[in-house]
């Protein structure tokens, strides 16, 4: 058996595609998230450790917790009974993400997934969020983050069928969406993820459900104010429009990315179409075709393609767009953080269809390799976001 400490983790992620978009990590003086990959015949397990934290208890009580929590110590036992003779089908890996505070009360967001023969059962799929005070080494908790987790339960499961049931009928039993997950939670850069546990509700590919909301839909549930967790945190402070949301937009927009889809612009579309399963076949767009992901951070977004062979566009009716919202931001909103637009064109309810968006306007702005296009409805609200290829 070998062990290697690898400190090019997060580059190693991007190759995995896991769960996370990659971020800066932690600070030079606060130390580092370091790899450990384990492996053996037929299996791999790839797991974070924190190291050279000024905090040594810090560091030592999230660390002990990634392996006993995380489940990697029993992963590791399982592999462990591997032989050459006897090979298993193991695979854990890992995605970290450090969300910043301007308090400095900075948390560490991990999500560790497995699949195989997980303790040493049938092939099987695994998440196991887990998300950490880099203040006091300590798991966050559903009361910190919801001012009551019964409650915010019950909200979510009164409108889970509304929110999912048509989308997801024909393809999963939506009777296993209940009892939400509550608990089991990852705190993203653009809302919150909740796992089903293994087994309790599985895609159509074999992977365990997921269900990401965005921060502006949960936003009347959450405990954000005083010392929360959430009340400081630098994207939780971005939700509103500010002086940082036009360069952050153009940014986006120039490398191809909009905020918490994993995918960008000009990627390969057979390697997009390997790591994401589809939902359901692919359909005609305007422009090409368009493919709808499982995976639950792709709800209410499409992936475009006018080529067949790379990804030339993203289309959502879910986003908050650096503090422009859809179902939210004005038209006056927009113009105040974008200025005005290259070109608009009025969007009747059939040229509107072809798009999948209300009737109403569409503005244009244009970036380096990119077009910006936001779908406003008639009463002037941002109703959709395109990015698009030039």
């Amino acid at each position: 058996m070998t062990t290697i400490v690898l400190r090019r983790a997060f580059l190693f992620l991007i190759i995995l595609s896991l769960f996370l978009p990659l971020l800066p990590g932690l600070a030079q003086d606060q130390g580092a998230v370091e790899m450990i990959s384990t492996s053996r015949p037929g299996g791999e397990v790839v797991y974070p450790q924190l190291k050279g934290f000024a905090n040594s208890f810090v560091q030592d009580t999230i660390n002990q917790a990634i392996l006993t929590e995380g489940g990697i110590q029993a992963h590791l036992d399982a592999m462990a009974a591997f032989t050459e003779a006897m090979p298993g089908n193991l695979k854990v890996t890992y995605t970290a993400l450090v969300l910043k505070s301007e308090s400095g009360h900075d948390l560490l967001s991990i999500l560790i997934e497995a699949s195989g023969n997980i303790s040493f059962g049938p092939p099987s799929h695994r998440y196991t969020p887990l998300v950490f005070s880099l203040v006091t080494g300590q798991k966050i908790s559903c009361d910190q983050i919801f001012a009551q987790c019964d409650q915010a339960r019950k909200s979510i499961e009164d409108t889970l069928e509304a929110r999912l049931g048509d989308e997801l009928s024909n393809y999963l039993n939506t009777a296993d969406l209940y009892p939400f997950p509550i608990e089991r939670f990852l705190l993203t850069e653009t809302g919150i993820s909740f796992f089903y546990p293994e087994k309790g509700m599985v895609w159509l590919s074999g992977k365990s459900t997921f269900i990401h909301f965005l921060y502006d839909e949960l936003k009347g549930m959450l405990r954000d104010a005083g010392d929360m967790p959430l009340k400081s945190l630098d994207l939780y402070a971005s939700l509103s429009p500010s002086a940082h949301s036009r360069p952050s937009i153009e940014s986006a927009a120039a490398t191809g990315l909009l905020p918490g889809i994993p995918v960008r612009l000009g990627d390969k579309l057979s390697d997009t179409l390997d790591i994401y399963p589809l939902l359901h076949d692919p359909e005609g767009f305007v422009t090409g075709q368009k493919y709808q992901m499982e995976d639950d951070r792709f709800r209410g977004t499409l992936v475009l393609s006018n080529d067949g062979e790379t990804v030339t566009g993203l289309l959502t009716g879910r986003m908050n767009l650096f503090g422009l919202s859809t179902g939210k931001a004005s038209l006056e909103e927009i113009k105040s953080v974008l200025g005005e637009p290259a070109g608009s064109t009025s969007m009747n309810a059939e040229a509107a269809q072809l798009y999948g968006v209300p009737a109403g306007l569409m503005l244009a702005y244009n970036f380096d390799g990119a077009a910006l296009k936001l779908f406003l409805d008639e009463a002037q609200t941002l109703s959709a976001v395109w990015l698009d290829k030039k």
